[in-house]
């Protein structure tokens, strides 16, 4: 994959996640306007067109195989997020345990800032909420009413906007598809007259994301070119950008480069 982006010829390797050694607090990005937040990405800010509008549901789908390279967009909104002293509330993708999601973001956001604002679910766990409840009686409304709970407590508490992540392969591994697309749908129409911002992340070819699609707000893929990563809007339409990752800053700095192929030069 490569660019002629600002006229320059710029080539990407096959993309791999590094994790800083030494971990820093990055400065927050404040809020471009009063009606968006900023997705902690100066890049993704201006593609998005500010950040994402408050009230939102956006949609993140990911490739196959692209693993850990999903952390490079959604730990900077979240560390973003926190270090605006905003509340979060997750239920977590498959395989990542709250143990290890909160080892990531400590050294980013603090131990004392991380226990205050954050509320992590994984369904896996036996400690988690589906345990410890019959799972027969178990629905989708059960859960997103545990999940409104919390964003209630954390806008009363803080005052500000609640960011609710939700990794739905575990979800729809318990849930039917029919029966979790209605409970999102109540969600987000309750979800439209607040400040809150919902992201949802699916991987790619999962059937739910067609009755997703038309209620989102925003729809966006990673996805893998010749092994590099990039990033693109489905709606809105955007055009494909390479997802550069850095961690020697001692935090996870991410840059969107857009692909051009041909570049024009304009005389006066």
């Amino acid at each position: 994959l490569y660019t002629l982006n600002e006229a320059k010829f710029r080539y990407f390797p096959p993309f791999k996640f590094a994790f800083p050694e030494i971990l820093i607090k990055p400065k927050p990005i404040p809020d471009p306007n009063k009606n968006q937040i900023s997705t902690g990405m100066a890049d993704f800010d201006k593609l998005a067109d500010g950040g994402f509008q408050k009230g939102s549901w956006n949609l993140i789908e990911i490739a196959h195989g692209i693993g850990e390279g999903f952390f490079s967009i959604i730990i900077p909104i979240i560390v973003n997020h926190l270090n605006l002293e905003r509340g979060l509330v997750a239920i977590l993708p498959e395989g990542v345990s709250p143990f290890i999601f909160n080892q990531y973001l400590e050294g980013f956001v603090g131990k004392e800032r991380l226990n205050k604002l954050v509320s992590a679910i994984n369904i896996g766990l036996e400690n988690n909420v589906v345990k410890t409840q019959d799972k027969n009686k178990i629905n989708p409304d059960y859960i997103f009413n545990i999940i409104q709970e919390k964003i209630s407590e954390y806008n009363e508490k803080l005052n500000t906007p609640v960011l609710t992540f939700l990794g739905l392969g575990s979800l729809q591994h318990i849930f039917g598809e029919k029966e979790l697309i209605s409970a999102i749908a109540k969600q987000i129409a309750l979800s439209r007259t607040t400040n809150n911002i919902t992201i949802v992340q699916t991987q790619e070819h999962q059937r739910i994301i067609n009755g997703l699609r038309h209620m989102v707000s925003t729809h966006w893929k990673l996805d893998l070119i010749n092994r590099a990563l990039v990033l693109y809007g489905i709606q809105p339409e955007t055009e494909i950008n390479s997802v550069i990752s850095t961690a020697s800053k001692g935090y996870i700095d991410t840059k969107l480069i857009p692909i051009v192929s041909v570049s024009y030069t304009h005389l006066t």
